[in-house]
């Protein structure tokens, strides 16, 4: 019988100091493979690993502690693990029992924790701190009433995985926080497999890496929010958060099938079902599935005169920002609508807008041909700009690519667009106002945004959130209803054949009293538009 193949991941951020003492130590002879996956670490991890001969894999982004894990467990399925061991490079956790976890494995366990609380009085010897450990012990208790396991930790990441168990569990839908190492072993009791404990010491020391007090608290809401969802899913029979099992579609940017399903939205105007999942990878959104022609979904009144006029009036902050790159030159406006930025400009600037056939703008200085009917001449124009347009593209990448060849070298590329990120987006999930699928094809967060145009021909110059009067307090309003009841949506309101003035009144009357509210998210760094500003390099 072919022995399992035992392969050992790392998941670093800069582990220069303490790699090759933690290289070291592990039992080699038990082993078959060491691979280590480096989370854009900003030290010399990278070049340590390849002096000891680890096969190294490297991070673009910063992915955070579980989304580091999740290319781990991905990298080493690939290579044909039987038995992963996930191990620190930090040198905090003692390999000297990996063989235990072994034998887990051998016994028919699928899924085997390191414990540092089998012998409790030890982890305090080994100078845990006393915080630390109270915390530990009080989730733990909590853990174990829950789920109705008997394990003393459920907070280590000293662990053992079988491929039955990762082939299984959908651990893509994890969190990329450290959230993660709680929501696999939740996934792993839901699921029934077989779960052991193997006592394992820790030395802590002022190199290790550890969640600070913000992250902590943040884990502990997670656990909380995932026992729960547990409760949800095991007694009332409808699967959520890290317990559905999903399709996996692969991300339209990167290719790569580390994506988890973030929400399942019915679109307000067509009534059709839409995906959003989001990228570890990249850490962009996308819509699923994307259709090929866009145009039926965008409501008869999203372009319209009364929109323009607002729009005029409180974009103020657009013509300054421009001026304040280029006093005149030539502007090329991608998604332009009606072309109101041209009056906002004044004749300092050659305006051009550019803005799909279904538009139908009757302004002689937009061409309604689209993004792929754009044929300007390269090297041409002083700017590039994406008003709220960046995320209604199928193609990013193409546009992108097409701006820097448009533009003189030097010029300025201007993306304005909702943010992924928000916490804004939290409380209203799938009901979040600038969600909007399928009219967004994709969901940027200031990380994937940013790495998005630095990638194709750009370096980015000034990126931070800012207040749009003329969508924030509306979006928020919009939100809050739209979580009441569906039937509280302004787009829905445009298919009816007996339309209400009524939920566009509610929204107008909401926005004035959000007004202070949504000026203090933004003050509290919570905006839902983000602006990046770069150069052509």
């Amino acid at each position: 019988m072919k022995n399992p193949k035992v392969v050992v991941v790392m998941p670093a951020h800069n582990a220069a100091q303490t790699l090759a003492s933690a290289y070291e130590r592990l039992p080699h002879q038990y082993i078959d493979e060491i691979i280590l996956v480096d989370d854009s670490s900003s030290d010399a991890t990278v070049l340590v690993a390849k002096k000891l001969g680890i096969p190294t894999y490297q991070n673009s982004l910063n992915l955070g502690y579980g989304g580091n894990l999740k290319v781990c467990l991905t990298k080493a399925l690939e290579r044909g693990a039987d038995i992963i061991i996930e191990y620190h490079p930090d040198n905090q956790y003692d390999p000297v029992n990996l063989p235990l976890f072994l034998k887990k494995a051998h016994e028919g366990f699928d899924f085997a924790l390191g414990s540092r609380f089998l012998h409790p009085k030890e982890a305090l010897q080994r100078k845990m701190p006393l915080v630390k450990f109270i915390a530990n012990r009080g989730l733990t208790y909590i853990d174990q009433f829950i789920l109705g396991i008997e394990l003393s930790e459920f907070h280590s990441g000293f662990r053992m995985y079988s491929k039955k168990l990762l082939r299984s569990v959908p651990f893509l839908q994890n969190s990329d926080d450290y959230l993660f190492s709680f929501e696999i072993i939740v996934q792993a009791v839901y699921f029934r497999f077989k779960i052991a404990e193997v006592q394992i010491a820790c030395d802590y020391h002022p190199h290790m890496h550890t969640a600070n007090l913000y992250r902590s608290t943040i884990y502990a809401i997670g656990t909380f929010k995932t026992l729960v969802q547990y409760v949800l899913s095991k007694f009332l029979g409808k699967p959520t958060g890290p317990f559905a099992q999903v399709q996996i579609h692969a991300c339209p940017l990167c290719k790569q099938q580390l994506t988890r399903q973030e929400y399942q939205v019915q679109d307000a105007v067509s009534r059709k079902i839409f995906l959003v999942n989001f990228c570890t990878s990249c850490a962009v959104g996308s819509t699923w599935p994307q259709p090929k022609n866009i145009g039926p979904f965008y409501p008869k009144t999203y372009y319209s005169k009364i929109k323009s006029l607002i729009y005029r009036l409180l974009q103020y902050r657009r013509p300054r920002l421009i001026r304040n790159l280029k006093s005149n030159g030539k502007l090329l406006d991608i998604g332009c609508g009606d072309g109101n930025l041209a009056y906002q400009l004044g004749n300092r600037f050659d305006y051009v807008g550019i803005e799909t056939a279904f538009a139908k703008s009757s302004n002689p200085l937009v061409k309604n041909v689209g993004l792929e009917g754009m044929r300007e001449k390269k090297n041409s124009y002083d700017l590039v700009t994406f008003w709220e347009s960046f995320e209604h593209l199928g193609n990013p990448i193409q546009a992108l690519k097409k701006s820097a060849a448009v533009l003189k070298k030097g010029g300025f590329l201007i993306i304005e667009c909702p943010n992924f990120a928000s916490w804004e987006r939290l409380p209203f999930g799938s009901r979040w106002f600038h969600l909007d699928p399928p009219r967004h094809l994709f969901h940027y967060t200031p990380e994937g945004l940013r790495s998005l145009v630095d990638q194709n021909g750009f370096t980015v110059i000034q990126q931070r959130q800012l207040y749009a009067p003329e969508y924030i307090p509306v979006g928020l309003a919009q939100s809050s209803l739209y979580r009441i009841s569906p039937r509280l949506n302004v787009f829905a309101q445009n298919y009816n054949k007996k339309r209400s003035f009524t939920v566009p009144i509610l929204v107008f009357c909401f926005a004035v009293i959000f007004f202070p509210i949504s000026y203090l998210f933004y003050i509290l760094n919570g905006s839902p538009i983000q602006l990046v500003v770069a150069r052509k390099k």
